[in-house]
């Protein structure tokens, strides 16, 4: 495995549990649209 696997193999996990968390996914999408709203 290179290192990008390995980085990839760590960081995956975190990201999904992250990814699933209510109040994390809803200031995600609330970034989202003021960003694109300022642009």
């Amino acid at each position: 495995m290179n290192f990008f696997d390995k980085i990839g193999n760590t960081i995956a996990p975190l990201a999904r549990k992250l990814g699933e968390n209510r109040y994390l996914s809803v200031l995600r999408d609330a970034f989202m649209i003021s960003f694109l709203l300022t642009l």
